[in-house]
């Protein structure tokens, strides 16, 4: 084997404390001095593992300009639609309103056209 992969040629960074213990019997993860349960740990991983791929996953939906904007336009669209059948549904009840309207522009249109018929 060669020194650079011999135990003792590996060189820890100040900050590291795997192996360490705190020196008053505790380990660094607060356990005192007991191994963590493997299950324990591998229940930990899965959690984890799901936690990141749906975060994985919110961050591809954000980052999807193309299916968002479709996704607004369908909003939009669905929203346009129920008014639309609001509305209808407004003049169907009460159709007198709607008449009044019709009778009102068809009248702005004759004025319009009187006016214009004694200009030429």
């Amino acid at each position: 084997m060669s020194e650079l992969a011999s135990e003792s040629s590996i060189q820890r960074r100040p900050n590291d404390r795997r192996g360490v213990s705190g020196g008053d019997g505790m380990s660094v993860n607060g356990s005192a001095g007991r191994q963590p349960d493997v299950a324990a740990l591998r229940a930990e991983i899965r959690q984890t593992r799901a936690e990141l791929g749906e975060t994985v996953q919110a961050l591809a939906a954000k980052a999807d300009v193309k299916a968002r904007a479709k996704e607004q336009v369908e909003q939009t669209k669905q929203r346009a639609l129920a008014q639309v059948h609001d509305a209808s549904e407004k003049v169907r009840r009460n159709p007198v309103p709607f008449a009044a309207v019709l009778v009102a522009g068809a009248a702005i249109v004759g004025i319009i056209m009187v006016v214009r018929g004694r200009r030429k």
